[in-house]
């Protein structure tokens, strides 16, 4: 999380509390709690610290504590979701992944400790700079790729990409994050069992998630990242979300074009990539291994290309262009006046920033799904939320305080 994001506004979600024999038992493992930096529909994260009592020399190591309140979530949530995410967060090693410090329990409260991301998030990032480069985004792109096929080699569908859980770090190098809604992709005869539980945000959400139907979530990630790339590209969704039954219609119906403002500087390869991207139809959308084909991946420049020395160790430099943007003496704290548009062309200033705050909870993203899918059983769609999660070493399940 960034030190920007602190100083936004949260809403008036009550803080959790922490008992004193909590914060010493904390404290004697290492770890100190301060201020809350961000929340989500199910948890609350606060800036945090590590440093090794079983070492005499002082380090002190920056992370992030994502705060699970177990009496405050679904039962469905805290008996289907939170387990997965734990047991998921201990088996991942990757550059482009963030990376748990540990995850300890104590009665009803998980903390996960994370790696803290100095730039916050993408989302953060365009609202404050601007649309990116075609360049720089080829380059953040292929880091969220390499990220999702590494998820996918491991049978791992993510199932909530979007802009606000792919984090920044001080290197500007893409973290995805958040693995809240992440499974493990079943098969049978060969074949991947489709999901039936709507989750994710609208807005990035693939047209069988919105319509309610059984989805290959491999394939739903997929359209995701192609929302990503437009969001990045046009400073703007491809698709108008004030409506969601106009939301399904836009995406089968392919009504989406690119902002007049860059239509004559993007690439009409990279326009073409867009349109396999987001392709309605689940069949004929491209695996991650497909996609990695395509012509403005696959013939990227030589200093554009994500090179790495093994499986799940990437090397972590990355290059910018001179001027990726031009960045600001000081740092708006707020983005209420950030104007942006649909993928259409009209004005519609708010939106970008709207979706933050809708369908914060759990009950709010169910009536937004059901407009859409009425008849649809675990529907966990939100709008997109400011969550966040992170790293330092791996863990494979919860410990004890």
């Amino acid at each position: 999380m960034s030190r920007r994001s602190s100083k936004k506004k949260l809403s008036e979600q009550v803080e959790i509390t922490r008992t004193p024999s909590q914060e010493r038992v904390l404290r004697k493992r290492g770890y100190s709690i301060g201020k809350r930096i961000g929340e989500g529909s199910y948890a609350q994260v606060f800036k945090a610290s590590f440093s090794d009592p079983k070492k005499n020399n002082y380090h002190e190591i920056k992370l992030a504590c994502k705060i699970i309140d177990c009496t405050q979530i679904s039962e469905k949530f805290s008996k289907k979701f939170l387990p997965r995410e734990v047991e998921i967060l201990g088996q991942l090693t990757h550059t482009n992944i963030i990376r748990v410090h540990s995850i300890l329990q104590k009665k009803d409260f998980y903390y996960i400790f994370m790696e803290y991301a100095d730039q916050g998030d993408l989302l953060e990032f365009i609202l404050d700079h601007g649309a990116v480069k075609e360049r720089q985004s080829r380059k953040w792109f292929m880091q969220i790729l390499q990220g999702l096929k590494y998820l996918h080699d491991k049978d791992i569908a993510h199932r909530d990409l979007k802009c606000e859980n792919l984090l920044l770090t001080a290197m500007f190098t893409i973290k995805i994050s958040d693995f809240g809604f992440a499974r493990f992709v079943e098969y049978e005869r060969g074949q991947p069992v489709n999901s039936t539980t709507y989750c994710g945000s609208i807005t990035y959400a693939a047209p069988e998630i919105v319509k309610g139907i059984p989805y290959n979530p491999k394939l739903a990630d997929i359209w995701s990242i192609g929302v990503i790339l437009y969001i990045m590209l046009n400073k703007s969704w491809p698709f108008d979300p004030s409506s969601v039954t106009g939301l399904y219609q836009a995406q089968m119906g392919r009504k989406w074009r690119v902002r007049t403002k860059v239509e004559n500087i993007l690439s009409e390869t990279v326009k073409d990539f867009l349109r396999i991207l987001l392709e309605p139809v689940p069949e004929l959308r491209k695996t991650t291994n497909q996609v990695l084909l395509e012509p403005w991946v696959k013939h990227a420049p030589r200093d554009d290309t994500i090179t790495f020395s093994g499986l799940g160790n990437p090397s972590t430099k990355t290059q910018f262009d001179s001027a990726p943007f031009e960045k600001p003496s000081t740092i708006s704290t707020s983005n209420t006046s950030s104007g942006v548009s649909v993928g259409s062309g009209t004005k519609v200033s708010p939106y970008l920033n709207k979706t933050r705050d809708m369908a914060k909870s759990e009950v709010a993203g169910r009536e937004v799904a059901q407009a859409v899918a009425p008849n649809a059983e675990n529907v966990t769609l939100t709008g997109p939320s400011n969550k966040l999660a992170t790293s330092e070493s791996t863990v494979s399940t919860a410990t004890d305080l």
